[in-house]
């Protein structure tokens, strides 16, 4: 049996009352970009194809299109099991097919700026 999704995991803090969520998937942060997912916990330094035609496919709204050479930045809601909280955002950034950094982000501005992709606020791929 296939399955639909695989988590993107990584110790991140949460802004509204200071845990630290451990890198697994309470995060509640899903991904449908690999072609054979199969609930894998995908952290920094693990392969993760991104095109803008994967992306789009995979449910994930277009901000702008990344440059040449440009690395990959996704935007991505998770949830904290301590307070509650299911506004928090990541910003993971994927570099020739490997993720580079996952880290706590405010949807400002300048992170919107970056940004290339995001992932719906109510997505349980």
């Amino acid at each position: 049996m296939g399955y639909r999704f695989d988590y993107l995991v990584a110790p991140l803090r949460c802004p509204q009352c200071g845990w630290v969520a451990q890198a697994d998937e309470m995060l509640d942060m899903t991904t449908r970009l690999r072609a054979e997912p199969n609930l894998a916990y995908l952290t920094i330094g693990d392969s993760l194809p991104v095109t803008p035609e994967l992306a789009v496919a995979a449910g994930y709204v277009q901000l702008r299109l990344p440059g040449p050479h440009e690395p990959v930045v996704l935007l991505h809601p998770w949830a904290c099991v301590a307070c509650g909280t299911g506004a928090n955002w990541a910003e993971v950034v994927v570099e020739e097919d490997v993720i580079e950094a996952i880290d706590e982000a405010v949807l400002d501005d300048e992170t919107l700026a970056r940004a290339h992709f995001r992932a719906p606020p109510d997505s349980k791929e």
